[in-house]
């Protein structure tokens, strides 16, 4: 009787799993880094959170692999009463689409299919910030790309991150980032 010999079983790490999804969002960022230098961050965020940690790259790794052919998740990774995977990617895609224009609340809960309150508490459980703070931040975002970017006046920036006028960018850009719109932008050339 002749004994078969038995092949060594090999768990492929979260790191080795994590990497092809690493290098495609890398690709991504670069494809769009010239044209919305915000969208390219949030893929950089993404692979800083694969690479960072074997528990976030387990996450990351699950949340790739969970997604059916049309890219929506069946599978969340975050916590009880917090937003589904596609329902955060759906709000977020959504707002970052729609800086300029007004944003209600009750058309982000549409998306998801969830009442207006019941949004506003899944989207702080998921992301820790309300969904007017994370708009906030995002126009503060945009606007200081195009600040970088860009030579328009600041009103025309206000205007195109979705600010009432010059003086609310203003008023909000102190407040997030302890100076005056101006001022950073000429210590930022």
């Amino acid at each position: 009787m002749q004994m078969q010999q038995l092949r060594p079983i090999v768990h492929a790490s979260p790191f080795t799993t994590a990497l092809p999804l690493a290098e495609r969002l890398l690709h991504q960022a670069e494809g769009v880094i010239e044209k919305d230098p915000v969208l390219a961050r949030q893929y950089i965020r993404q692979i800083s959170a694969l690479l960072g940690s074997q528990d976030e790259a387990t996450a990351a790794v699950q949340e790739e692999t969970s997604s059916d052919p049309a890219g929506v998740s069946t599978k969340s990774q975050f916590a009880r009463g917090g937003l589904a995977s596609w329902q955060l990617r759906v709000t977020k895609d959504h707002i970052q689409r729609h800086l300029a224009d007004s944003i209600l609340i009750r058309d982000l809960a549409a998306l998801t299919r969830l009442s207006a309150s019941h949004f506003c508490r899944a989207f702080k459980a998921t992301t820790g910030e309300t969904p007017h703070r994370h708009i906030i931040r995002c126009r503060l975002e945009r606007a200081q790309t195009l600040m970088l970017t860009t030579e328009e006046n600041l009103s025309q920036v206000a205007c195109a991150c979705g600010f009432t006028d010059h003086a609310h960018l203003t008023r909000l850009f102190r407040q997030h980032f302890g100076a005056t719109p101006f001022l950073w932008r000429q210590a930022s050339k």
